[in-house]
């Protein structure tokens, strides 16, 4: 985004995943910049006072540009990023890799300590990120799909996941068979969710710092709001708590 003393802000280029440094050219007539369009793999980049863009370099690992020359030569950083993930499975004295692409996070793990629920970023992630299932045994992780990883339920049948929209979603994703169970946060921008310890409920926080109380199972919010309302919802109120859903009366 370009920003002069008499002028208004406008975008010289857009649709970017990640954005790096930048230093101006000699000349003042381009920017040089570092980003990437998916994953976190930065190149170097160029974009004159029109739009205009053309690609200038690319290395093993991520471009950082520190500074450019009047003379026109360039100091840039070269960064390779790398997060590895390791334990001790129950039963056992050796550590096991459980490490999976170039960014694995480790976001859950079961109460008997047999299975790891595990966050992709990253080249191996893309840019909406990859859920992982996988037992402490060694064996080979299960992709769930998309998405941020934040809690396995106590039954070890879902895991509640934040999707990358605008704004942000949550969706129950299955384990095994099955499919994925979206959770009606509205327009709400979703913080951070986990599962109760009973797993019948999640709990979910917003950066408004509200938190509110969903039920995993989806016949099971009828009956409250049925109770609560003490009358059937209207159409609005449905689209509150059930966007997913088309309409229809519960309380007969």
């Amino acid at each position: 985004m370009l920003v002069g003393p008499s002028s208004k802000a406008r975008t010289l280029s857009g649709g970017w995943f990640d954005l790096g440094t930048l230093a101006w050219a000699p000349g003042g007539r381009e920017i040089w910049f570092s980003a990437s369009r998916t994953g976190s793999r930065r190149s170097l980049w160029a974009v004159d006072l029109s739009g205009r863009l053309r690609p200038l370099d690319e290395v093993p690992g991520s471009i950082d540009i520190l500074d450019i020359s009047p003379s026109g030569r360039v100091l840039i950083k070269q960064v390779t990023w790398r997060a590895y993930l390791s334990g001790i499975p129950p039963g056992e004295t050796a550590a096991r890799d459980f490490t999976w692409f170039d960014f694995t996070m480790p976001r859950d793990l079961s109460d008997d300590g047999k299975t790891l629920l595990f966050q992709e970023w990253g080249e191996g992630g893309g840019t909406k990120g990859a859920v992982y299932l996988r037992r402490t045994d060694g064996s080979p992780p299960v992709h769930l799909g998309e998405g941020f990883a934040m809690s396995l339920s106590p039954d070890q049948k879902w895991v509640l996941a934040r999707l990358y929209t605008t704004p942000p979603r949550l969706v129950l994703l299955p384990t095994g068979a099955g499919e994925p169970k979206p959770v009606p946060t509205g327009d709400l921008f979703v913080h951070w969710g986990t599962f109760f310890p009973d797993g019948k409920q999640v709990i979910a926080t917003f950066w408004s710092g509200l938190g509110v109380v969903w039920n995993v199972d989806p016949t099971a919010w009828r009956t409250q709001a049925c109770r609560v309302a003490n009358r059937e919802l209207t159409r609005a109120e449905w689209n509150d708590v059930a966007p997913e859903r088309s309409y229809r009366r519960i309380c007969g």
